[in-house]
């Protein structure tokens, strides 16, 4: 007797040859065995429809889909669309899932049922250094991170098969995050959360999405996602507004480049509390679970202000008081102090990066 597959694994591949065979080895070789694995060939013209025909013939599990070059969302609705299992398992084809990545994933959706769309912590690897990146956890947190930046890491997700039924499949207006507007799209009626421990290893290389994609276009999915979220907890949001919150949202990424004033700080306060007001009227959010990623944005936004003198840091604790942290802050003291810009902050970044990846190996010894 045929078993039904409970987890469909689903992966795009498009000119995949240099690092197919051990994705795909990674997912073949899971502990968890009862699953179907849907491969896209999303018309590549290397060597990877051999390898894919090789594939298949290795394992009844591997269904191969032959499609001329539509992109990544249409790969994964095709994907979808055909698949039989209660859980679906992104995966992508240059990345390496851990051999307990499905059991781990499953056995924390069958316990937590409030949670439908799961993620993890990732290896990142490939380029001059390897290093974990983590993501919110409990789903009030990342519930509310999605108002400024995608909370998981796609090709580590796992989602119930409901979310589609209830939210539909992967919006092909967006060549860029689109799994991120999928979440959007799902997060009022379904739990997200991430687990806290590494079950994906993060493939870096020069023909990835983020490399293929200008800054512009990136830019420009990440607006039409955060002002769809924005409306939904009832704000009307100006093109300022936006501009304002787009600010805010990437104030902690690494290539943010902004030459601001102060004037640029207090419109972002005002657009802080414009944002904690309206859903304390709407309860979209957790309350606690808003003001701290508010914070933790606004924090970030001043260091990279702090060249503009000691009223950043009198500005930064009028709303760190007013959003329920009143700690004296003393980096963001001392960097307005002596006017530090961004070269400094980034050596501070990094030096503190590699003092908490120090602390997190001690610790787990």
């Amino acid at each position: 007797m045929i078993m039904t597959p409970l987890i469909s694994v689903i992966m795009s591949a498009y000119n995949a040859d240099k690092y197919l065979l051990e994705s795909v080895a990674s997912i073949l070789n899971q502990e968890y065995a009862n699953f179907e694995f849907i491969i896209v060939n999303d018309g590549s013209v290397d060597n990877t429809s051999v390898l894919l025909k090789q594939i298949k013939e290795s394992d009844s599990r591997v269904r191969i889909i032959d499609q001329e070059n539509k992109g990544l969302a249409s790969s994964l609705n095709t994907a979808i669309q055909i698949s039989k299992g209660e859980y679906i398992a992104r995966m992508d084809a240059d990345d390496i899932a851990n051999s307990t990545r499905l059991s781990t994933q499953l056995e924390f959706l069958n316990r937590f049922k409030d949670i439908d769309i799961l993620g993890s912590y990732v290896e990142a690897f490939g380029d001059s250094k390897v290093r974990v990146w983590t993501f919110p956890e409990t789903k009030e947190d990342c519930d509310v991170a999605l108002l400024f930046l995608n909370p998981l890491a796609h090709p580590a997700v796992m989602f119930r098969r409901r979310i589609i039924d209830d939210t539909g499949l992967y919006d092909l207006s967006f060549n860029y995050d689109q799994d991120y507007e999928l979440w959007a799209r799902a997060s009022a009626s379904h739990g997200i959360s991430n687990i806290n421990k590494v079950l994906l290893k993060y493939r870096i290389h020069g023909n990835q999405m983020g490399s293929v994609f200008s800054k512009g276009e990136r830019t420009n999915s990440q607006k039409r996602t955060q002002l769809f979220l924005l409306n939904e907890m009832g704000l009307t949001v100006s093109d300022e507004d936006m501009e304002i919150h787009l600010l805010l949202a990437n104030a902690y990424r690494l290539e943010f480049e902004f030459a601001g004033n102060y004037d640029i700080l207090k419109k972002v306060s005002l657009w802080i509390k414009k944002i904690t007001e309206t859903n304390r009227r709407t309860n979209r959010y957790n309350d606690l679970a808003l003001r701290k990623r508010l914070y933790t944005h606004y924090h970030a936004l001043c260091l990279y202000l702090a060249d503009n003198g000691f009223g950043v840091y009198k500005e930064y604790k009028v709303i760190a008081n007013y959003l329920g942290f009143n700690a004296i802050n003393l980096t963001l003291m001392i960097s307005c102090l002596f006017r530090s810009g961004r070269k400094e902050h980034l050596v501070l970044y990094n030096l503190s990066y590699k003092l908490k990846n120090i602390i997190r190996n001690v610790v787990g010894q």
